[in-house]
């Protein structure tokens, strides 16, 4: 386990610009690691790997405890967008929508957070011709999905 004080500087510039950006690719980039695209991409997922601890260490540091990270989880598991009609400057009609692309962006975020990411495609039988595409997570069966 390496605990954030033992980081080199490259790997605490690693560490700053994930914080800030959320790409592991392109804070490789920036903390000056030197390859292309795909070396940096390698580098990037070594790095979340091996400074996960420190990462964790710096999260509870800044006040992102795990409880407060779950709730916030939640919060974004179940995002809505609203649309409204305005009519002379007033509200007319309000419709509620589950907002998708914020909802899969928590969930990313939540797999990977629980090292359950990447996820692995596998096909099942959803018609003879056609087998459905369905996403794996470590852990967690096609039963429990199906519940």
């Amino acid at each position: 386990m390496q605990k954030s004080e033992k980081l080199s500087l490259k790997q605490r510039k690693w560490l700053d610009s994930y914080i800030e950006t959320g790409n592991a690719t392109e804070a490789a980039r920036q903390a000056g690691y030197s390859g292309n695209d795909d070396s940096l991409r390698v580098i990037g997922h070594e790095n979340l790997t091996k400074l996960n601890p420190a990462i964790s260490e710096l999260m509870d540091r800044m006040g992102m405890t795990d409880v407060l990270l779950m709730k916030k989880l939640a919060e974004g598991l179940n995002a809505n967008l609203v649309k409204t009609a305005t009519s002379d400057g007033s509200i007319t009609d309000e419709r509620v929508y589950v907002d998708f692309s914020t909802r899969h962006q928590y969930l990313d975020t939540a797999l990977k957070l629980k090292n359950r990411y990447p996820p692995q495609k596998q096909f099942v039988a959803g018609s003879p011709d056609e087998p459905v595409p369905v996403v794996v997570i470590k852990g967690v069966s096609i039963e429990d999905l199906t519940r």
